[in-house]
């Protein structure tokens, strides 16, 4: 309501104080003597308020143009617009004190609305002196579209945006050109440009630039905004609108003539000046968060630094090799070892302001973790492992299959945790597995059982001997390869393969004195003698039958010495 009553204000002051003038300068004296002359330096301030608040929010406002090509063509049958220009064709900046090298607005308000529709005349944007537009001709062509956008009453076509010789003056200047047909039939919701303005260098030793002219003389170095004024019949109003030769302010565009406006009320003064600015670095431990250390560089606005030998190494913090790691450096936002602007939003004259905070970050070497493997003796089962990382770390561990082996069903506390600056220690402790049987035969050479077996019972990997068996008759072949060995997960078998023990008869010591007895005894012992078969009763049935042949022997011998005896 507030803007609309506000609209409507200027509408009825400049429609009621609007006459058609020629292309003829007036005098300074003309313009101050004129009893036309009304300052609205109320409105044109309330107007600023509202375009610099329109522009922040313009990010999160969508308006959309909902008239179509037919349809501008069907309103250009039913109105019948003028050409005019407004009289307050100034440029002003939100501000009068900047620092040296910063961006600055500058809200220019280009166009206006009368109640009755109105074309667009061709403008012109003169920059102050040793100012330059930042971002150039894009950049305006960017904030004309978006000035489109939000006046959505401005129908008919575009603004287009061109880039001038400068003025003799080394003043930046563009033109702006709507297309043939554009026009505004309805309030503006936003009737400023807001044009980002690179602020001079410290360097350049200006102290100052002032904004519109008090007279037509400094219109050449002050103004801001030109309409164009050829080929169109202008209403301008209220006459303050002084019309001069384009060349004569440097306008080198497409109109001879141009008009802007002269007013004491709108002339602006802005200083510089050299802004301090501080930009803050804050060293954190990655894990832990821990701030390890601060520190802070000063310098001017706009002055650019280099990170490298500031904050790129442990050597730039005071920090040993040992302790920390190099690789792990980083910052949070931006290259470390890149190049920073100093600037900053604050503003503080008399001294140093908070500029930017950066946080970078390192690893800390922690103490080594030693995970142990160990039996029910504390005896390692296998080689420890190290597992190496930074304070504040997570890690993890867990038991491992051991062939063999149980792992205890209370795992150690520190199982997992976090790296500390301290070495520390993580045991995880094993019993053997009840390995399966060993099974001893005994058994001949065909694999008859020749004894009972012994069964050996054990842990996995502990020591197992069996024992050979003494059996009657039989004497062992070969011992098996496996007579000792270890306990394993699976059964295992000794054998024990037996071949039969050859039996000899038990010499008589009377018999072996006589010559031909023993030389019939060592014929019978030539013979091969007979063998036992498997089982007991037949073993002793050979012994009986080996003992009556000593005998029969034994007695045919006496026989015949005793016969030999009595012949002699």
């Amino acid at each position: 309501m507030k803007k609309k009553m506000f609209f409507l204000a200027m509408t009825i002051i400049m429609s009621g104080h609007s006459f058609p003038v020629s292309g003829q300068a007036i005098s300074d004296e003309e313009l101050q003597g004129s009893q036309d002359y009304i300052e609205n330096k109320e409105l044109t301030e309330h107007s600023l308020e509202n375009g610099v608040e329109l522009i922040e929010q313009s990010s999160e406002r969508s308006v959309q143009k909902s008239v179509s090509n037919q349809e501008n063509k069907e309103e250009l049958e039913t109105i019948s617009p003028i050409y005019r220009v407004h009289n307050q064709a100034y440029g002003s900046f939100e501000e009068s004190l900047f620092p040296y090298n910063s961006p600055i607005v500058l809200n220019i308000p280009i166009y206006d609305y009368s109640e009755q529709a109105q074309y667009l005349p061709t403008l012109y944007i003169v920059i102050p002196k040793e100012i330059k537009l930042f971002g150039g001709l894009s950049s305006l062509q960017a904030e004309l579209d978006r000035y489109l956008m939000i006046n959505g009453n401005i129908k008919g076509g575009q603004l287009i945006a061109s880039k001038l010789n400068d003025t003799p003056n080394g003043r930046e200047a563009y033109q702006i050109t709507p297309t043939e047909g554009t026009y505004i039939d309805g309030i503006l919701q936003d009737r400023n440009l807001h044009l980002v303005l690179e602020a001079p260098d410290k360097k350049s030793n200006v102290e100052k630039i002032i904004l519109n002219a008090n007279k037509i003389s400094e219109i050449a170095d002050y103004n801001i905004l030109f309409f164009g004024y050829d080929k169109k019949n202008l209403t301008n109003v209220n006459g303050k609108n002084p019309v001069i030769d384009a060349s004569a302010c440097g306008i080198e565009g497409s109109d001879m003539t141009v008009a802007t406006s002269v007013s004491s009320q709108h002339r602006q003064e802005v200083y510089f000046y050299i802004q301090k600015i501080k930009d803050s670095y804050k060293l954190i431990n990655y894990y832990t968060g821990e701030l390890i250390e601060e520190k802070s560089i000063v310098g001017d606005f706009g002055d650019v630094y280099s990170r490298i030998g500031l904050v790129n190494s442990l050597e730039s913090w005071g920090l040993p090799n040992k302790d920390y790691s190099e690789d792990s450096l980083f910052l949070e936002s931006g290259d470390i070892n890149g190049a920073e602007i100093l600037t900053t939003e604050a503003r503080n004259p008399e001294g140093i302001v908070e500029g930017k905070n950066y946080s970078v970050f390192v690893k800390k070497y922690a103490g080594d973790i030693e995970i142990r493997f160990i039996d029910v003796n504390g005896e390692n089962i296998i080689s420890k492992e190290i597992l190496s990382g930074f304070v504040g770390q997570e890690y993890t561990t867990q038991a491992k299959e051991l062939q063999g082996w149980l792992v205890e069903t209370e795992f150690p506390e520190n199982q997992n945790g976090v790296f500390t600056e301290e070495p520390q220690e993580i045991t995880y402790r094993y019993d053997r597995k009840d390995g399966e049987p060993v099974v001893v035969k005994y058994v001949d050479e065909n694999g008859n059982k020749l004894a009972v077996e012994e069964i050996l019972y054990g842990k996995v990997g502990l020591e197992y001997k069996s024992q050979v068996k003494q059996i009657e008759g039989w004497e062992i072949k070969e011992d098996p390869i496996n007579a000792e060995g270890k306990f394993m997960e699976v059964s295992q078998e000794v054998i024990y393969v037996y071949s039969v023990k050859a039996v000899l008869p038990k010499e008589d010591s009377k018999l072996n004195k006589e010559k031909p007895a023993g030389k019939l005894l060592g014929t019978l012992n030539e013979e091969k003698p007979m063998l036992p078969r498997t089982g007991g009763k037949y073993s002793s049935f050979i012994s009986f039958t080996q003992l009556g042949l000593i005998f029969i022997l034994t007695s045919i011998i006496i026989f015949y010495k005793r016969k030999k005896a009595k012949n002699t």
